[in-house]
């Protein structure tokens, strides 16, 4: 590869129950790879490797004092994998690349025949990509989305000043950024990694209404309760084509203490129509409850997901 910096490889655990994802740094002759990190506490850690949990098991002993010192250990890795975002990679129709440096989108469409409205620049740089004479750039009419927002809608206030009485009602939402490399967590005893955030977020709220909406195409989670929440209601939604959750929860506790009532609480779940989620991570629910209690959920239609259609995480 000329310049892996960006890509992202895409790794099975070796038990074959979530994915981690890893940031690329650079690349030698050899064929090494070394992937990007991130300064914590002053200890370097891979950038990745936080979205399933138990992403901490390591093969072999890596760290001593706070240090690493072995650093040929790694992640429990399995043979399964995939990487994006490479160039030289960039061979398929469908398949896509961003060069971040140049701000250029380069791109194999999925095209039979050339579009005479289309530029004779973008048609060289189509053939030259694909290998060949005659491969046809886009659709003069292909529309291209460039994501940037995780949360589109937030619904955020505290315990002590609670966002009241909130509907949001007959709405699509669509095109959120993907999450995967932002810093996930590892809610509690369960064996699950999760990302405090949504499309939807709310935090800090009492009696909130999310009905008859369609969520899509959003790479991150659906519909995600954090916190001090009380009541709240996921009613008669469609989701489809998430990348992780459809819909979560995670409250936060003192250790095993959660007496602060700092979760949420009193959410029902009912009547959704949920299909085709888990696309990036594997270890996705229709609903993962994580640090929260009294949740109902019930009636709703799932299918099409990667595991667990719904997810009690703490037993």
């Amino acid at each position: 590869m000329k310049d892996p910096a960006g890509a992202i490889f895409h790794v099975w655990r070796a038990q074959g129950w979530f994915v981690n994802m890893f940031e690329v740094a650079s690349s030698d002759p050899s064929g090494s790879v070394k992937f990007a990190t991130t300064e914590s506490y002053g200890v370097t850690h891979v950038k990745g490797g936080w979205q399933g949990g138990r992403g901490w098991q390591v093969d072999g002993d890596c760290y001593a004092d706070g240090k690493l010192v072995n650093e040929t250990c790694v992640y429990l890795l399995a043979n399964k994998w995939m990487i994006e975002n490479v160039f030289e990679a960039l061979d398929t129709p469908n398949e896509w690349f961003f060069d971040s440096a140049a701000h250029k989108l380069y791109l194999i469409p999925n095209a039979t025949a050339p579009d005479t409205a289309a530029t004779a620049a973008t048609a060289g740089e189509a053939e030259a990509l694909a290998g060949g004479a005659g491969a046809a750039p886009p659709p003069a009419n292909t529309e291209y989305v460039a994501v940037q927002l995780e949360t589109l809608i937030s619904v955020n206030g505290t315990k002590a000043r609670p966002v009241k009485d909130v509907t949001i009602q007959g709405l699509t939402l669509r095109d959120a950024a993907d999450i995967t490399m932002n810093p996930w967590g590892v809610p509690s005893g369960g064996d699950w990694s999760l990302y405090r955030g949504g499309a939807i977020f709310v935090e800090g709220a009492e009696n909130v209404l999310i009905q008859h909406n369609t969520l899509t195409r959003l790479d991150g989670n659906g519909v995600f309760v954090s916190g001090y929440t009380r009541d709240v209601n996921i009613t008669d939604n469609e989701f489809s084509w998430i990348g992780c959750n459809p819909m979560a929860s995670w409250g936060y506790t003192n250790e095993n203490d959660g007496l602060d009532g700092q979760q949420p609480r009193h959410t029902y779940v009912a009547r959704n129509y949920v299909h085709e989620w888990g696309h990036y991570e594997k270890q996705s629910s229709m609903w993962s409850n994580n640090k929260a209690c009294l949740a109902q959920i019930e009636s709703n239609v799932v299918f099409n997901g990667p595991r667990a259609g719904v997810n009690f995480n703490d037993g």
